[in-house]
């Protein structure tokens, strides 16, 4: 592979997808190994037709946004995204329903508290979240999480590869750091 360029956006995006469901959901939708599923496809099309709409003048426009393919797809990725976090919190809140207090209690299960968990439990003026609250920040959460992050990574790793004197000076500074108390 030396010498050859590899465009690592979609390899850290789907990693970023994994660790934000797993972080955000407390599910894991194994998206580098199943590219293919309907929720991976539907969050890469989204994600497509925001940047077409962004670039095409015609569809920018609410009011006519419906005469055009985009917006039907749009509709149908969305409604299908919906029902899937639907699902996961339907799943989680029957869980979390079900989990006795001793393992509550435990620690390793304690740790590990989902961003979804947390939305569960919250209240806001004294009222739980309804189901729609908390798939919308769900949904924002891993929409805007994902894409953001995987950007930024696949960034980082360009800019550490077009400077070979920091990725040395870098592995120097992790090397020190992590093993400076020995």
């Amino acid at each position: 592979m030396q010498g050859k360029d590899i465009n690592i956006y979609r390899y850290i995006t789907l990693y970023s997808l994994d660790v934000i469901c797993e972080s955000s959901m407390g599910v894991s939708i194994n998206a580098q190994e199943i590219e293919d599923s309907e929720y991976v496809k539907n969050v890469k099309l989204l994600c497509k037709i925001v940047a077409e709409r962004q670039n095409r003048l015609r569809e920018r426009f609410d009011l006519i946004y419906w005469l055009f393919p985009n917006y039907y797809r749009e509709k149908r990725a969305v409604r299908q995204i919906h029902n899937f976090t639907y699902s996961v919190i339907d799943s989680r809140r029957k869980l979390l329903d079900e989990s006795s207090p001793q393992q509550e209690n435990d620690p390793e299960i304690k740790k590990r508290v989902a961003f979804l968990d947390m939305l569960l439990q919250s209240t806001v003026d004294g009222r739980p979240l309804t189901r729609e609250e908390i798939r919308e920040e769900v949904d924002t959460f891993m929409f805007e999480g994902h894409d953001t992050t995987g950007s930024a990574m696949s960034f980082a790793l360009f800019l550490l590869a077009s400077h070979p004197d920091v990725q040395v000076s870098s592995w120097i500074f992790i090397f020190n750091n992590k093993y400076r108390h020995f």
